[in-house]
């Protein structure tokens, strides 16, 4: 009779309820996180630099989940109130219904923040947490723990080696406590096992290939591909094709989830994808072969170059793990998986391989060119690296778009000699945005193609 009781409770007070949700992402993206959930109906707004606040349900949680390229994390938030003193906090977190979110297998991880408060000691404010958290879910589950650090005892046995994390911000006397919905940060979309020396995350690349002024055409060339997760970032976005993640979420382990909503939300997005496949193919903007469509997207011409032996290694077994992800995400299409081709060699000796012999530029149609060459070190003892790709963009790539990745020094200029800084004959067609990486910043340089007849 209790399990019944708290069901329903569960399906009163959480998920027939709207919450309030905060996507967490870098303060550099954070227009284009709200612009990206705008996209998705959803109106967001700023709570403080690199939180973007909105309401939603239970099922909007899971779709952001799913849909999302550009946050970092999602959370769930509990509850605000006034909080003085560590026994405020006790007694507040004690009277919560901890019971609705956390199941009796489950321990916590209290993520505790503290600013400008009267409360001085995290360690002992998240020892209170601990405490009020552990007595409230003992009332039903005698023999749960908290698992936390101060906790004498494991986790209850057969418990899952996760835990719950609970973040609890004090700003002056303010507390806001917010549930972790995502569990490992949401860069890691699990088809790409294979990491190289300070690769792109997932959701940087992302951000810099929404940012741009252009839309993504359907002929890519990474110049330098590394890992590929710039390649396969740009690729998503040139097919207009959410992520969809299949990896596990913190979210998964509440007792309100149920598997056939998520299921049933991943098999809408999948019916969303093969009906605008079937639109466009419609529209008559799908491949054609001879009288006979075998695509209902359009045409993906899709290369990655690296001269790296060791790297390519790395490469090939992600692009194995990305197309494997594009057969599930275009299974319920017609549309057969667009094949990436790999190429182990200097990218300058590749692209001169490629070109007409007559007109000594690139053949077919115009696309896209990106490259995120190596950085800092290796950049500046390879004077002239970069003075080469400018070059590229005028007779060798006529009609062509780039995005080239540029480390930044400490003052905001462009980490290069001088003579591989992008002349003006680049910068006059070119915008340009800056962007966080591995503590350090790049410029993501978006380049126009030259006038017809220049």
């Amino acid at each position: 009779m209790a399990e019944i009781n708290l069901e329903r409770r569960i399906r009163k007070h959480v998920k027939a309820r709207t919450h309030s949700i905060a996507g967490i992402c870098h303060p550099a993206v954070q227009d284009l996180l709200r612009r990206e959930l705008h996209g998705m109906g959803i109106e967001s707004r700023q709570e403080s630099p690199g939180v973007e606040l909105f309401s939603g349900g239970i099922e909007d949680l899971y779709r952001v989940h799913l849909t999302s390229r550009i946050a970092a994390s999602f959370r769930l938030r509990l509850d605000e109130f006034r909080c003085g003193s560590r026994e405020d906090l006790f007694s507040r977190l004690r009277g919560f219904p901890w019971e609705y979110w956390i199941q009796e297998k489950t321990g916590v991880r209290i993520k505790m923040s503290l600013s400008s408060s009267r409360i001085q000691h995290d360690g002992r404010a998240e020892e209170s947490a601990y405490k009020a958290i552990q007595g409230r879910m003992q009332e039903l589950y005698p023999g749960w723990r908290s698992g936390g650090r101060r906790d004498p005892e494991p986790v209850t046995e057969g418990a899952s080696p996760d835990r719950q994390v609970i973040h609890i911000q004090i700003e002056h006397s303010r507390a806001r406590v917010s549930l972790e919905a995502s569990g490992d940060l949401l860069y890691r979309r699990g088809y790409a096992p294979a990491q190289g020396l300070a690769p792109l995350r997932e959701n940087l690349a992302a951000a810099l290939i929404q940012a741009a002024p252009f839309g993504i055409p359907h002929r890519i060339v990474d110049a330098m591909a590394g890992s590929g997760t710039f390649l396969f970032e740009t690729v998503l976005s040139a097919l207009g094709l959410p992520p969809l993640p299949r990896r596990k979420f913190a979210f998964q382990e509440w007792p309100v989830y149920r598997r056939e909503t998520e299921n049933f939300l991943r098999r809408k997005i999948l019916r969303e994808i093969a009906d605008r496949a079937q639109g466009e193919n419609a529209a008559g903007t799908g491949r054609e072969t001879g009288d006979n469509r075998d695509s209902m997207l359009p045409a993906g011409n899709f290369k990655g170059v690296e001269i790296a032996g060791n790297v390519f290694g790395l490469l090939q077994t992600n692009t194995g793990g990305f197309s494997q992800h594009l057969s599930y995400l275009l299974g319920q299409t017609d549309t057969a998986v667009p094949e990436i081709e790999l190429s182990n060699e200097d990218f300058f000796i590749w692209l001169y391989d490629q070109l007409d012999p007559d007109s000594l530029s690139m053949p077919g149609e115009p696309g896209l060119l990106i490259c995120n060459p190596p950085y800092n070190w290796r950049v500046r003892s390879e004077s002239g690296l970069y003075r080469r790709i400018w070059n590229l963009f005028g007779e060798i790539l006529p009609g062509w778009y780039g995005i080239i990745l540029m480390p930044l020094n400490a003052s905001g200029r462009p980490f290069l000699s001088n003579d591989d800084l992008p002349p003006s004959s680049i910068l006059n067609r070119s915008s340009s945005r800056d962007f966080p990486h591995g503590g350090k910043r790049i410029r993501a340089l978006y380049i126009h193609p030259l006038p017809p007849g220049s």
